[in-house]
């Protein structure tokens, strides 16, 4: 999951966004991925996921998770020994993991706040969501400007990315973060100029499950959806292909989700996109 937000303001903001670097529509080529005893040939274009699957979303939103509990713990008054429980509600291990489970890089914004606010009511604390809303967008303005600190990226993502633009193959982001966030943070590490377009969750009000962003990115590319394959590392990730009618999805298991689980979603696995190549043509 990416930095979650509100439906009015995913109205307020609208776009996408074009690397200005990169011309997605004088590109046409194709190129056969092949992972672990799969290979899919004749792709036009390829759907990224960001956290998980270019981005560590471990050292990412485990950062972003303590200072939500700590900043929730100083707007209450309640005692710091609170921290740890408070990080586990929204999705984080005390080894500093995302849980396979979530909530967090699987829910939404207002999805996480329920179930921290239910969770809390169960030790007696009491709380807002509108207040935890609040403190998640201050947290979230305080936390931009360092945001570079704790990006890293993933293993083979510069690589792969390169492989497909040297065949020609079109290649977009599709996140619920911002598009802006999402530019930002691909400039921060040197690979924004692999990817043509960001489709986010300003871009439209419909969640990726739906598959509209999805055909939104199709759209930029000029691309259909029999050449298309999304790149995820989550179970919405393969149900944003199909509800998009992309030819396929495949998964990396470099998210919360271990390896068999997502086996059971698609049988387009990898561990790493170090494992998949790209041939051209086919």
């Amino acid at each position: 999951m990416n930095l979650e937000d509100t439906r009015a303001s995913r109205r307020a903001r609208g776009g996408s966004r074009r690397h200005p670097k990169t011309h997605a529509q004088h590109r046409s080529g194709r190129a056969t991925l092949a992972g672990p005893g799969w290979a899919i040939a004749g792709v036009g274009a390829v759907l990224f996921d960001k956290d998980g699957t270019i981005v560590d979303l471990h050292r990412y939103w485990g950062e972003i998770i303590r200072r939500r509990a700590r900043a929730i713990v100083a707007h209450h008054g309640w005692s710091e020994s609170l921290i740890p429980e408070i990080c586990l509600g929204m999705g984080l291990s005390p080894a500093g993991l995302l849980l396979p489970e979530g909530p967090t890089g699987l829910a939404s914004r207002e999805e996480i706040i329920h179930a921290l606010c239910a969770r809390l009511a169960t030790r007696g604390l009491v709380c807002s969501e509108r207040v935890l809303a609040g403190v998640f967008v201050a947290v979230h303005e305080r936390f931009l400007p360092e945001i570079g600190g704790f990006l890293e990226l993933l293993p083979g993502v510069a690589a792969f990315a390169g492989a497909l633009k040297g065949a020609g193959v079109r290649t977009a982001i599709v996140t619920s973060d911002t598009v802006a966030s999402t530019g930002a943070s691909l400039e921060l590490l040197g690979v924004g100029q692999l990817f043509d377009l960001v489709v986010g969750r300003d871009s439209t009000i419909e969640p990726k499950i739906s598959g509209v962003p999805a055909r939104r990115a199709m759209e930029g590319l000029g691309v259909g959806g029999g050449e298309t394959i999304c790149l995820g590392d989550a179970p919405m990730d393969v149900v944003m292909g199909r509800e998009a009618g992309c030819r396929a999805t495949v998964a990396v298991a470099t998210g919360q989700i271990p390896f068999e689980a997502l086996r059971k979603q698609t049988p387009y696995v990898a561990l790493s996109l170090q494992e998949i190549t790209v041939t051209a043509g086919g």
